[in-house]
C-alpha cells in the first residue's frame, strides 16, 4: 500500500507538470476568459448605450471584421498549420506581419471612405468607426503575436497576456457612466487597451525572441508559399458569420441591427459550450483515428458518437431554454430597450441545436485528416449564405436573414452527415 501510494505521489505531479496537458490548459483557459470577457463587455455596454449605438457598434464590428479577414490573407490559419515545417519561421512570421500591417492600413482607410461617401452615417459614424475599427485591427495584430508565441511554445506569456487584457478591459466598461457618450468612452478605452496590449506584446517578442518590427528588413520569403486555401477558408468563415449582419446595414440601416443584433449576439454566445468542447475533443479524436485506420480499433467510432450525442443533447437543451425564456433572457443580458429582438430570438432559437450538431460532426472530418473536405463544404456554404441573405433581406428584410442562417446550417449539416457516416465506416 506504501508502495502504491508512493507511485502515485510520483506520477500525479508527473502529470500535471507535463508540458502538453500545461501548455493545453493554459490555450484553452487563456482564450477562453479572453473571448468571454469581449463578449460580456459588449452585454454590459449594450444596457449603457441606445439602442441607435448599440445597432451602430453591431454594424461597424461587422463590418471591420470582414476587412480585417480580407486584410489577414490566412496569415495566422496558415502560421499555425505550416510554421514548423520551415526553420526560418520567425523570419517569415516577420515578412507575413508586415504586408499585414500594410494591407490593413490600406482596408481601414478604405472602409472608413466608403463610410464617409457611401454608407449612411447614421448606421456608420465616422469618429465611432474610427476608434472601434481602430481597435480591431490592434486586436487583430495582437491575435498575430499569440500566433507565434503559440508556435514557439510560450503559452504561458500569452495566457497572463490575455488574462490582464481581460480584467482591464472588463472593469474599466464598468466605470463608464450610462448614456451621454458612453459609446464614445468605450471606444476610446478599447482602442487604447488594444494598442498598450499590442506594444506589450512586442515587447516581450525582442525580449525572448530578439524579434524587432522596427529594423525588419523585407525579405521574399512568403512569395513562395501555398496561402490561398487558408485565406479563402478565413474569408468562408467570416461572411458565413458577418454577411447577414453587413447586408442588414447596407438594406435595412441601423434600425434593422438595433432589433437584430441582440439576437444574433445571444445565438453567438451560446456557442462557447460547443466550442469548447470541440477544441477537448479534437485531439482525442485525432489520436484515436491512425489506431482506427490500422489497427481497427473502435474507440475513434464510440468517441465521435460520444461527442456527437453530447453536442446534440446540449443543442437541444438550448434550443429549449431560448424558447421558453427568451423574454427573461433579452431583459436579463440587454434590457427591456431591446424587447423588439424577442420574436427574431424566437425565430433563431433553432440555429444552436443545428450548429451544435455541426461542431460535433466537423470534428469527425477534421480530426481524420479530411480538413480539405470540410473547408470545401464550408465554402460552399458561405457562398449560399452570401447569395440567399443578398436575395432575401432586400425582399423580406430580417425574417430573410434567418431563413439564409437555418438553409446555410442545415446545407452544412448534410454534406457533414454524409461524410461523417462515411469516415465512421472506415470509408474516408
Amino acid at each position: 500500500m506504501k508502495n502504491y501510494l508512493e507511485n502515485i505521489s510520483e506520477v500525479v505531479p508527473r502529470i500535471i507538470r507535463s508540458s502538453k496537458i500545461r501548455n493545453t490548459l493554459y490555450s484553452l483557459l487563456g482564450l477562453f476568459v479572453f473571448q468571454f470577457t469581449n463578449a460580456l463587455v459588449i452585454l454590459i455596454i449594450a444596457r449603457k448605450i441606445t439602442v441607435l449605438e448599440y445597432g451602430q457598434l453591431v454594424s461597424i464590428k461587422a463590418f471591420v471584421n470582414i476587412l480585417i479577414v480580407l486584410a489577414n490573407f490566412g496569415f495566422d490559419s496558415w502560421f499555425l498549420a505550416r510554421a514548423n515545417f520551415f526553420e526560418n519561421y520567425k523570419f517569415i512570421w516577420l515578412d507575413l506581419f508586415s504586408k499585414k500591417i500594410k494591407l490593413l492600413i490600406i482596408f481601414f482607410l478604405s472602409g472608413l471612405l466608403f463610410t464617409y461617401f457611401l454608407f449612411d452615417n447614421q448606421t456608420y459614424p465616422e469618429i465611432i468607426f474610427f476608434l472601434l475599427g481602430g481597435s480591431l485591427i490592434f486586436d487583430s495584430l495582437l491575435q498575430s503575436i499569440f500566433t507565434l508565441q503559440r508556435v514557439v511554445g510560450k503559452f504561458v506569456s500569452i495566457f497572463y497576456l490575455q488574462i490582464s487584457y481581460s480584467i482591464i478591459l472588463f472593469i474599466t466598461v464598468l466605470l463608464i457612466p450610462k448614456y451621454g457618450n458612453s459609446l464614445l468612452i468605450f471606444c476610446l478605452i478599447k482602442v487604447l487597451i488594444s494598442i498598450l496590449s499590442v506594444f506589450f506584446g512586442f515587447y516581450r517578442l525582442n525580449k525572448e525572441h530578439g524579434i524587432k518590427i522596427i529594423n525588419y528588413k523585407k525579405n521574399s520569403l512568403s512569395k513562395k508559399l501555398n496561402i490561398w486555401t487558408f485565406y479563402i477558408a478565413d474569408i468562408s468563415a467570416v461572411f458565413y458569420e458577418r454577411i447577414d449582419i453587413f447586408l442588414i446595414s447596407i438594406f435595412i440601416g441601423v434600425s434593422g441591427n438595433e432589433i437584430y443584433g441582440p439576437a444574433i449576439s445571444i445565438i453567438f454566445f451560446s456557442f462557447f459550450l460547443p466550442n469548447a468542447i470541440y477544441y477537448v475533443v479534437l485531439p482525442l479524436l485525432s489520436t484515436n483515428y491512425k489506431n482506427y485506420i490500422n489497427l481497427k480499433n473502435n474507440s475513434f467510432i464510440k468517441i465521435a458518437l460520444t461527442q456527437l450525442t453530447i453536442q446534440f443533447f446540449f443543442g437541444i437543451l438550448v434550443y429549449i431554454f431560448i424558447k421558453l425564456f427568451t423574454q427573461p433572457i433579452i431583459i436579463i443580458l440587454f434590457g427591456s430597450k431591446y424587447v423588439e429582438s424577442l420574436t427574431i430570438l424566437q425565430n433563431l432559437a433553432i440555429i444552436p441545436m443545428i450548429k451544435y450538431l455541426n461542431f460535433g460532426l466537423g470534428a469527425i472530418i477534421t480530426s481524420s485528416n479530411n480538413q480539405k473536405i470540410r473547408t470545401n463544404i464550408m465554402i460552399s456554404s458561405a457562398v449560399i449564405n452570401f447569395l440567399l441573405n443578398l436575395l432575401l433581406i432586400r425582399i423580406i428584410g430580417i425574417q430573410g436573414a434567418i431563413i439564409s442562417y437555418i438553409i446555410s446550417e442545415l446545407f452544412l449539416m448534410s454534406f457533414y452527415t454524409y461524410y461523417s457516416v462515411k469516415i465512421l465506416r472506415n470509408k474516408p
